[in-house]
C-alpha cells in the first residue's frame, strides 16, 4: 500500500482511495491504527463514519473511502443501500472552490511541524515500550526495530502536507537573462568576500 501511496503522491495529483480494505475501522485494532497511521502520513483521512457492513449481529466499517481533506472545503458521504450485496454504497461528495485561482500556485511538499505536533511526537516515543527492540537478539534487528518504531511515530505525528507557494517563475524572463543574473550574482559574491 504504501508502494501505491508514494507511486501517486505528487502535488498536481488528486485522488481518493476507497474499497474494501477488510479492516474494521470501528474496531480499535492493530491493523486499524496501522492503516490509519499510514494514510495519515500522506494526508489521507479516513471520511467514512458509519458501518458499512451491517448484519443481524454485527455493524462493521470495512469498505472505506481516505480522501486529502485539506484539498476540498466539503466533503459529504451517505450510505446508499443497494439490495443487491452485504455491503452498503457510500455516495462521496467532494466540494472544491477556487480552482482557478490555485492555478497561481505551485505546491512544495512539507511536514507540520508544530510545538504541538513536536509534543505529540514526544508522548508517543514516551508511551511506546520498546519491548521488540529490547527483546531482539542481533543488532540489525534491533537497529531495525527501532526504527521502524521510530519511523511510525515519526510519521503519524508529522504528516507530509502539500504547501501552496506563489510560483517565483516570471514566464516573461528568458533563458539568457536567467543565466546573466546567476553571473552577476556569483560575481557579486566574490567581490563581496574580498
Amino acid at each position: 500500500m504504501e508502494n501505491i501511496l508514494n507511486h501517486f503522491l505528487k502535488p498536481t495529483v488528486t485522488f481518493l482511495i476507497c474499497g474494501d480494505l477488510n479492516i474494521n475501522l470501528l474496531a480499535k485494532s492493530n491493523e486499524a491504527i496501522k492503516l490509519l497511521t499510514l494514510m495519515n502520513t500522506y494526508n489521507l483521512m479516513q471520511v467514512v463514519d458509519f458501518p458499512t457492513r451491517i448484519t443481524n449481529n454485527t455493524g462493521t466499517l470495512i469498505d472505506t473511502a481516505f480522501v486529502d481533506t485539506s484539498m476540498y472545503d466539503k466533503i459529504e458521504i451517505k450510505p446508499f443501500i443497494n439490495g443487491l450485496s452485504d455491503h452498503d454504497v457510500q455516495i462521496i461528495c467532494l466540494y472544491k472552490s477556487n480552482i482557478t485561482s490555485q492555478q497561481n500556485f505551485q505546491k512544495k511538499k512539507s511536514r507540520l511541524i508544530k510545538d504541538q505536533t513536536i509534543s505529540s511526537f514526544q508522548q508517543l516515543l514516551k508511551a511506546e515500550t520498546w519491548n521488540q527492540v529490547y527483546n531482539s537478539s542481533c543488532s540489525n534487528e534491533t537497529f531495525n526495530k527501532f526504527q521502524e518504531i521510530f519511523l511510525r511515530h515519526y510519521e503519524a505525528s508529522f504528516p507530509v502536507v502539500y504547501v501552496n507557494c506563489r510560483s517565483k517563475q516570471n514566464n516573461w524572463i528568458t533563458k539568457g537573462i536567467r543565466i546573466s543574473c546567476t553571473k552577476k550574482k556569483r560575481t557579486f559574491s566574490l567581490i563581496q568576500k574580498k
